[in-house]
């Protein structure tokens, strides 16, 4: 499947998954998950670990997202690091090893 696979609710936390390419085609669709996510005022884990693919539409999201309270997850297939690492935006996020560690950061920074 490609672009996002939707959001869950994980006790406070809102966790969001996004699986696939994450491109011009997909984006879009992961931006509106993902704001909804946003506007429920609580913390979201953004998981990232399922992407393949990702162009500079998704940096553009990553860099949206993270003006909110979003935990970024990994691990992070290699074009995906790749990309973060060549774009500089690696510099300006901070990428959680695993959803598990995300959740455990969002769940401190919510209290």
């Amino acid at each position: 499947m490609n672009g996002e696979s939707g959001g869950l609710d994980r006790g406070g936390v809102e966790v969001v998954a996004l699986a696939g390419e994450l491109d011009i085609e997909t984006t879009p669709d992961a931006r509106v998950t993902l704001g909804a996510a946003l506007r429920s005022g609580r913390s979201v884990v953004l998981d990232l670990s399922g992407v393949t693919f990702a162009d500079s539409t998704a940096l553009s999201l990553l860099l949206w997202a993270s003006r909110g309270a979003v935990y970024l997850a990994g691990p992070l297939a290699p074009q995906v690091e790749r990309l973060l690492e060549v774009s500089g935006v690696d510099d300006y996020l901070t990428l959680h090893p695993s959803a598990a560690e995300a959740l455990a950061a969002a769940d401190g920074g919510a209290e």
